[in-house]
């Protein structure tokens, strides 16, 4: 069957220069046993600086069918590159659902982590 991601959120919930705890919220078309989401964080990267970007992998945090069909994920960033005007480091958000174990959609997003 196929599925699509209708709306994805990503918020900063908690930042520190020691560490960034990052929710990613997807909202799928459905969502039963076999909707799966794989992502990861990717970066920083910065126009500006050079810098190793590091994958980090999403994990799922929560699932919720009703009444809004959703899955919550989440990332801890250690030591994160914030965001400012003369160094602006962004994360390149990298999202994957399947659905019944087959690829139906994917997203790309960029997002700054700030305080």
């Amino acid at each position: 069957m196929n599925n699509q991601m209708k709306y994805v959120f990503v918020k900063n919930v908690q930042v520190t220069p020691v560490q960034a705890e990052i929710e990613v919220t997807v909202y799928p078309g459905k969502l039963d046993a076999g909707t799966e989401i794989r992502g990861r964080l990717v970066g920083p990267t910065c126009i500006s600086t050079s810098t190793v970007e590091v994958p980090y992998p999403l994990r799922e945090s929560s699932r919720e069918t009703e009444p809004t069909p959703l899955i919550a994920m989440h990332v801890v960033i250690p030591e994160p590159c914030l965001w400012d005007q003369q160094s602006p480091f962004l994360y390149h958000v990298i999202l994957e659902l399947l659905q019944d174990g087959k690829l139906c959609d994917q997203k790309s997003l960029m997002h700054a982590i700030t305080k």
